[in-house]
């Protein structure tokens, strides 16, 4: 049993478990109100574990091409053989893709269905292929990440046709709200994609393997983590004061700064500083921290 943890990242998961129903209940929920379709039957749960099973496959389909690199980096591996992670794999997709066409037949949404059979391609041929590609592969998954929020919107888009048709101004404001939460997923996920990249780079070079630190160097790597870093910030400050400064409310002000705009500089700080393996990692953790505290905003 713990073997297999090891292998399915039980914190990665509860994160998205976490940031969806945060999302839907935070953000979703008080902006649409009615017409939402996730509401009904559970249909949100099964929705999350939908999410839960994609990623879960995705992590045991990278696991199965690592296989012999996690050796060289010294990683501990859930499965003792390739074989396991591969049928393991097949059953999560499978599951997850029954769940998905559920939903869309539930919700009428059968795009539903067709996002989950591309997502899973696209992560299978990360694993495969794209991975060992200069960003391309980084921007994968930081698109994949992305999507853990967006889809949500993408179920609940008639609702949100609804709001167009009585409040012009409320929808303008809801899809920039979405943009904002889909350009911080995205750049928040970059930052931790590069670092990762940087602490597997001695056996990503072993296993030729052209990862961004690999074909640039470690240096140019922190540094384009760093620009993504500012990237983010500037989305902050930009939400900030187009939303949070004018709420007027002193608190979420002070709350907004000490919990997202410092801990992002501190970010970009330990991307340009970081010189060891444990203090990438420590970076990989604080950009998780920053990513589930903006749902909250």
């Amino acid at each position: 049993m713990l073997t297999l943890l090891s292998s399915l990242r039980p914190v990665n998961l509860l994160l998205v478990i976490l940031s969806q129903l945060t999302f839907y209940f935070l953000v979703i929920t008080p902006s649409l109100q009615n017409d939402l379709r996730l509401n009904n039957g559970g249909l949100l749960y099964l929705f999350v574990i939908c999410t839960v099973l994609i990623t879960a496959s995705g992590y045991l389909v990278n696991d199965y091409f690592d296989f012999e690199n996690d050796d060289i980096n010294k990683k501990s591996k859930g499965f003792n053989n390739k074989h396991s992670l591969l049928i393991l794999y097949y059953s999560l997709s499978l599951a997850g893709f029954f769940i998905a066409l559920y939903i869309a037949y539930s919700i009428g949404n059968p795009l539903l269905s067709l996002i989950y059979a591309a997502a899973t391609l696209l992560l299978y041929l990360y694993s495969s292929h794209l991975k060992s590609t200069v960003l391309l592969g980084n921007i994968l998954v930081s698109l994949f990440t992305t999507m853990v929020f967006m889809i949500l919107i993408v179920a609940e888009w008639p609702a949100l046709e609804i709001q167009k048709l009585n409040n012009l101004n409320a929808y303008y404001n809801l899809i920039g709200m979405f943009i904002f939460f889909g350009l911080f997923a995205f750049c928040i996920s970059m930052v931790r994609e590069i670092v990762k990249d940087i602490e597997d780079s001695h056996g990503d070079t072993i296993s030729g393997v052209h990862t961004l630190p690999v074909a640039w160097g470690v240096e140019k790597a922190k540094i384009v983590a760093a620009f993504f870093g500012f990237a983010l910030l500037s989305v902050l400050s930009g939400w900030f004061y187009s939303t949070i400064s004018f709420k007027g409310n002193i608190w979420l002000i002070i709350v907004f700064i000490l919990t997202l705009l410092l801990p992002n500089i501190y970010l970009i700080y330990k991307c340009l500083s970081s010189k060891d393996i444990i203090d990438f990692k420590s970076v990989s953790q604080l950009s998780k921290i920053i990513m589930f505290l903006g749902l909250f905003f």
